[in-house]
Formats: C-alpha cells, sequence, structure tokens
C-alpha cells in the first residue's frame, strides 16, 4: 500500500507505523494542491517499477471501507482479467475504492487538474464492471468538518451493536 500525502503533511492521522503494517511507503506529492490527478500520478509512479496487473485507488478519508469490499474488487478482477477497472457504486454513483488495470494506467498519466479516474471510467473504449454496495455508509468521506461529525455519529453507532 502507497498513501499519498501533500507536502508538510505531519502524518498525525495515520497511526503509528507499528500499527500500520500494511503500508510499503509514504508518497509526497508535491504538486498535490493542483488536482486529484496529480496524486494519482504520483502514487501511480510511485509503484510502476514493481509491474502490477492493477491498482486499487482508496481515498484516506473513508473509514467505512471493509477488507470485504475491496477483496470483492480484487476477486472480480481476478476471474476477468480483461476487465479495464472494477469499481464500486452507491445509487448507481462510481465512488472509489476502484480498481484500475495497467491497461489504462497511461491514461491515468493523462489526466489533467482535478480529474480522477472516473472520467476514464466513463470512456466507452473502457470495459468494465461496477459492483453496487448495499449501503451508502461505505462511502462517507470526512471533506467537511460537518462530514468528519457525522462519521463520528455513525462511527459510534456501529460501534456500540
Amino acid at each position: 500500500m502507497v498513501v499519498v500525502v501533500r507536502v508538510g503533511d505531519q502524518l498525525d492521522w495515520l497511526p503509528p507505523s507499528s500499527q500500520r503494517p500494511c503500508v510499503r511507503w509514504i508518497e509526497t506529492c508535491v504538486n498535490a494542491h493542483l488536482g486529484m490527478s496529480y496524486s494519482l500520478r504520483c502514487g501511480l509512479n510511485s509503484v510502476r517499477s514493481t509491474q502490477p496487473d492493477a491498482v486499487i485507488i482508496v481515498l484516506a478519508d473513508q473509514p467505512f471501507i471493509t477488507a470485504k469490499l475491496v477483496n470483492h474488487l480484487i476477486d472480480t478482477f481476478e476471474n476477468s482479467p480483461e476487465l479495464d477497472y472494477v469499481a464500486n457504486a452507491y445509487g448507481g454513483v462510481i465512488m472509489p475504492p476502484v480498481l484500475i488495470s495497467r491497461r489504462l494506467f497511461n491514461a491515468i498519466q493523462s489526466l489533467e487538474g482535478d480529474q480522477g479516474a472516473s472520467v476514464l471510467l466513463r470512456s466507452p473504449e473502457c470495459r468494465g464492471v461496477v459492483i453496487e454496495a448495499d449501503s451508502s455508509l461505505y462511502f462517507m468521506d470526512a471533506d467537511t468538518r460537518k462530514d468528519f461529525e457525522t462519521i463520528v455519529t455513525q462511527w459510534t453507532l456501529n460501534t456500540d451493536r
């Protein structure tokens, strides 16, 4: 796993390194302030030398993403390796995490500004599968303070059961 961060990120939102053995490296993206496409390229460039068959793009501020959700993407791709992507959706709207095949790596390199991978997934040239999730909870992210407060409330409700 590669964690792409902005310059100056103190990483205080990450657990201590002893509690995150799956993180291989932290990649600082000097151009992250210019938009999502720069962070995507930065992360992809950091793993390209390992020649992966695919990458999974996940947002760090989505605390309800589960291993089961991610593994479903991987299993779907392994069963249909001809796919360019396997994506999650809720209410028909594609949302991360998204698995991107190596066939789309060059296209990711051509994204500009705040374009995310969803621009590619809407292309008629891309072959993919969209997996509809049964809950919007998975895709909650903390873009604002209000979002964060809602997540804290939901987290409490889900852990008190």
